[in-house]
């Protein structure tokens, strides 16, 4: 039986904002985006694009297409609350105002409990109400399952968001966010809701992913690998000089284009430009945060960028167009930096599996399910990354091809490497140790003995 909890309200009508809107003079079907028979065991609710009056024949409650509309009518269809939720001018209000909703709330980092059907609330956003308050988003949790580690992957259901379907990690009490521009505020839990607890949400933070330069395809049959002193192993390529003297521990490696050298930089930033006639753009940033750990260079070879684990990211020549980074709410640290194929842009990756997308970098998508950590990333020659855990589990978005995860690997995978343009899809992943493995077009041609660290 339904409980009467609703009072009419009147707001602006905004993205993540409740509006209880004039009946139209013609109703207007929604665009279906996903079926109601097509999540929550069969029982959910059409969920329907931006503007509509009905969606999958259902009436809205609330703003139609709004993230809030659809947490309301799911709500409503499982007889947990009737109508509008009141004091919710916002999806933020929905955990600020749980507790005049007759909910509960956990907050961020004291997360114990998650079921199907619970809301995931974030704050954050572009989307401002009338108030000035910035309006945040909702999700409905879809499902939880455990993953290898003890920590638990949320499979979530979206209204008015770039992605229907979006999965989140939840580990020690925190629950990783899946947007760049989102933060998680908490889990708010209707009493009439009455699936099943959970459990805690498995092990706590990340482990420290910091690695040596790693691999880099440089051609169809060629790879160039580079150890945490500057060894350097030239496959089928051209071997162009290593170990640079006074170095603190070479973190990454960038390839020059068109078989021009190479680039590594070290813990602190410093840049090793090989062979001598590659050019050198600069290095050794002032001001950082814990350790300089990725590089990547413009695909003209004009320059280069930086990144700390904190994300702060420091671009090289001078003139060198700096795009953007140092984003709030991440979990985890920074691992990987990636320009775009244009040299227009470029992504961020953490640890927890979060991609940051700068200037015409487009967002495709998070790893989640992972076990421990997502350690590197690679692009494709077209518009799409993979990402690769320390267990060697490989994440592909966008038009990147997936040809499986490393079966058995040899220590903690360190590096992946797509392959380049021309070459049929694949990619290289390298251990810690040393050890490739080669996929789709990708041939293995052997391992690297002798070295000190680790790749």
């Amino acid at each position: 039986m339904f409980r009467i909890r609703s009072v009419l309200m009147s707001l602006t009508l905004a993205a993540g904002v409740v509006t209880l809107p004039a009946a139209p003079a013609a109703a207007a079907a929604g665009t279906v985006l996903l079926a109601g028979n097509q999540w929550f065991g069969g029982a959910g609710v059409p969920v329907c694009n931006p503007t509509w009056s009905t969606c999958g024949g259902q009436a809205a409650v609330g703003s139609a297409g709004q993230c809030v509309e659809l947490a309301q009518r799911f709500y409503q269809s499982k007889g947990w609350y009737r109508g509008y939720f009141p004091r919710v001018a916002g999806a933020i209000d929905i955990y600020t105002n749980a507790a005049g909703l007759g909910m509960t709330r956990q907050a961020q980092g004291a997360i114990t409990t998650v079921v199907p059907g619970d809301m995931l609330v974030l704050s954050g956003g572009s989307t401002r109400l009338s108030d000035g308050r910035i309006a945040g988003h909702v999700a409905i949790v879809d499902g939880v399952t455990v993953n290898a580690d003890g920590s638990r992957t949320l499979s979530t259901v979206n209204q008015n968001a770039k992605v229907v379907r979006q999965a989140a990690r939840w580990h020690a009490g925190t629950v990783d966010s899946f947007w760049s521009t989102h933060q998680v505020a908490g889990i708010v839990h209707d009493p009439d809701n009455r699936n099943s607890g959970t459990g805690s949400g498995g092990s706590a933070g990340y482990p420290d992913v910091v690695n040596g330069g790693g691999s880099r395809l440089a051609g169809p049959r060629s790879y160039l690998d580079v150890s945490s002193i500057g060894q350097v192993y030239a496959w089928n390529g051209t071997y162009s000089g290593g170990q640079p003297a006074g170095n603190t521990g070479i973190t990454d490696v960038a390839m020059a284009p068109n078989g021009g050298g190479y680039w590594m930089t070290d813990s602190v930033g410093h840049v090793y430009a090989y062979p001598g006639g590659n050019p050198y753009f600069g290095g050794s940033p002032k001001g950082f945060s814990g350790r300089i750990v990725s590089m990547a260079a413009r695909p003209d070879g004009a320059g280069y960028w930086l990144m700390s684990e904190a994300g702060q990211v420091y671009s090289y020549p001078a003139g060198n167009p700096y795009y953007g980074g140092s984003p709030t709410g991440y979990a985890g640290r920074f691992v990987a930096i990636e320009s775009t194929t244009t040299g227009r842009g470029y992504w961020l990756l953490t640890s927890a599996g979060q991609v940051y997308a700068y200037g015409d970098a487009q967002w495709r998508g998070n790893a989640t399910g992972f076990q421990r950590a997502i350690v590197s990333m690679s692009r494709t020659p077209g518009n799409g990354y993979v990402l690769v855990s320390v267990t060697g589990q490989v994440y592909a978005f966008g038009d990147a091809s997936y040809f499986g995860n490393v079966p058995s690997i040899a220590g903690d995978a360190a590096d992946i490497s797509y392959a380049l343009p021309g070459m049929s899809p694949g990619y290289l992943v390298v251990s810690r140790t040393g050890a490739h493995y080669a996929f789709g077009s990708v041939p293995f041609l052997g391992n690297p003995t002798g070295f000190t660290g680790q790749f």
